[in-house]
């Protein structure tokens, strides 16, 4: 805690000083003591719930051919201080990239334009459309202690409902720690999703 002062003689003043804490200081109540010179007074620092979960890379990017699983490695640490429990899995909305805009132009372009209700019925379904799934995580569940710092191998499936030649996002939220991901898929993995979905329904 450095700060500077010159007093004379019978002198007062108030003298700002900064205290620095550790980041993973549990939450509570601290005392502590300060000494100046032969003077010695007794203070106390109250110390907030602090959530800061840190995921790095912020952003990956997912080419989805004949394969609909994969594996990441993310490094993850709790700059904060308290445990951070997380799970095995976490589902999270895909987007497609396409905006309302877009979308609701392609829906009147699609429809037979016969009546209103058929161009709203076709904005409708454009914008179901935008919306194809979910996006499943899955990792080894732990618990993140304060100011621990790991690497973690996290697996992304995405489902056979994606469209081919697409490019589709989703945010996976985690805490305060956002994870953005860019989904494109190629010309064939529609129908290699769509087949393989066959073959393990006419094995049951």
């Amino acid at each position: 805690m450095p700060f500077y002062a010159r007093l004379q003689p019978g002198e007062q003043a108030h003298v700002p000083g900064t205290f620095a804490l550790d980041p993973s200081t549990p939450p509570g109540k601290h005392p502590f003591e300060i000494t100046v010179g032969d003077t010695t007074v007794a203070a106390e620092a109250l110390v907030e719930e602090v959530v800061d979960l840190r995921m790095s890379p912020g952003q990956i990017t997912l080419l989805a051919g004949s394969a609909a699983s994969f594996t990441r490695t993310l490094v993850v640490e709790n700059a904060g201080n308290v445990d951070l429990p997380t799970g095995e899995v976490c589902e999270t909305p895909i987007i497609d990239s396409n905006d309302l805009i877009a979308a609701m132009v392609a829906g009147i372009n699609d429809s037979d334009k016969s009546t209103v209700e058929a161009m709203v019925k076709g904005i409708l379904l454009k914008w179901g459309d935008m919306t194809p799934g979910m996006l499943i995580t899955r990792r080894q569940a732990m618990v993140l202690h304060p100011g621990q710092k790991l690497a973690v191998e996290i697996q992304f499936d995405l489902p056979p409902t994606l469209k081919p030649m697409r490019h589709y996002w989703a945010n996976l939220q985690l805490y305060n720690a956002t994870l953005s991901v860019d989904i494109y898929t190629t010309a064939n993995y529609g129908r290699k999703a769509a087949s393989h979905g066959r073959k393990r329904e006419s094995s049951r």
